[in-house]
């Protein structure tokens, strides 16, 4: 790794110059990682993996005929993930740090935690970019189908002809929320039978920003002449993707149950014992350089797919 010199460094050893901006425009925003993902709190660094399995439900009871029926439970897909670990470093001459006349490379330090902050933000979009693949980075899951997909699968044996399927294709519009709501009322469970979902989130990138606000935020229907209620008026919550690194798709989004995410998306930090990035310094003694370092552990994991409906639109 290369070391900060004061040659490297000319304008911070000059007194002519009166300020010397440090990447001022680089400010943090909200923290998508406790928007997106549930996080029951650090774990032991002991555990290497985090899984998650699932029990089906029982099909509806039947008439009673002189006999009782007996039902039967099954064993779901299994979810396994492993933890990751992230670090970064950086080293600077003694010599830079004292002859520096803004004291800008005194601040050089503090940037490690910017670094880290970054780093969860791409990684907590990760499920975003990734919902139409099967993406195996971070967790497996035994169903082997992409997050959004017209071609999940069950444990049971029950029929997947209808309720299986949270793909579309949909570009967003007011009238796409009411196919997709209607599509996510469809789901059912490991037994085919219906389960209790309402959209009420829409995750979008910043290119539809006018049109999701549009859609409602408007107290008439959105680009009709008649005078008839906006049924979205007020219906959901908005989550903006707001830069192109996080997402870079231009035309995708996602409606989801917002209460039930947090429940399928799962965080775990694990750098014992608050979870959060661990920092530390040293000197050379040969040398005098200082070293700056950053260390974190993290995993995450989907644990079913029965909140969204992601739309791929082409």
């Amino acid at each position: 790794m290369a070391v900060m010199q004061p040659g490297s460094f000319g304008d911070l050893l000059d007194p002519r110059f009166r300020e010397i901006v440090t990447e001022q425009f680089q400010k943090r925003h909200e923290d998508m990682v406790p928007v997106f993902w549930g996080m029951p709190g650090a774990t032991t660094p002991m555990r290497d993996t985090e899984r998650y399995s699932e029990v089906s439900g029982l099909t509806p009871a039947g008439q009673f005929t002189g006999a009782v029926d007996y039902a039967s439970f099954y064993q779901g897909y299994d979810t396994i993930a492993t933890y990751s670990e992230w670090a970064q470093g950086i080293q600077i001459n003694r010599t830079l740090v004292e002859w520096d006349q803004k004291n800008v490379i005194e601040e050089r330090p503090k940037k490690l935690a910017d670094s880290f902050w970054r780093r969860r933000q791409i990684e907590g979009h990760r499920w975003l970019r990734n919902a139409f693949s099967v993406d195996t980075f971070y967790h497996n899951r035994t169903e082997g189908a992409p997050l959004c997909s017209n071609s999940h699968t069950t444990t049971t044996g029950a029929s997947t002809t209808a309720g299986f399927d949270n793909l579309a294709t949909t570009p967003f519009a007011a009238t796409s929320l009411r196919t997709l709501q209607i599509q996510m009322a469809d789901f059912r469970d490991l037994q085919g039978q219906p389960i209790d979902l309402w959209g009420d989130t829409i995750i979008y990138p910043v290119d539809l920003y006018e049109e999701v606000y549009e859609a409602v935020a408007s107290q008439g229907r959105v680009d009709a002449a008649t005078n008839n209620r906006n049924v979205h008026y007020g219906a959901y919550t908005m989550i903006a993707l707001r830069n192109k690194v996080d997402f870079t798709d231009t035309n995708d989004w996602y409606f989801v149950d917002g209460t039930l995410m947090k429940d399928m998306l799962l965080w775990f930090d694990q750098v014992w014992p608050g979870g959060q990035p661990e920092f530390g310094f040293t000197e050379d003694f040969d040398t005098f350089n200082a070293k700056y370092r950053g260390y974190s552990r993290w995993t995450n994991l989907i644990r079913d797919w029965r909140f969204l409906v992601g739309a791929q639109v082409s």
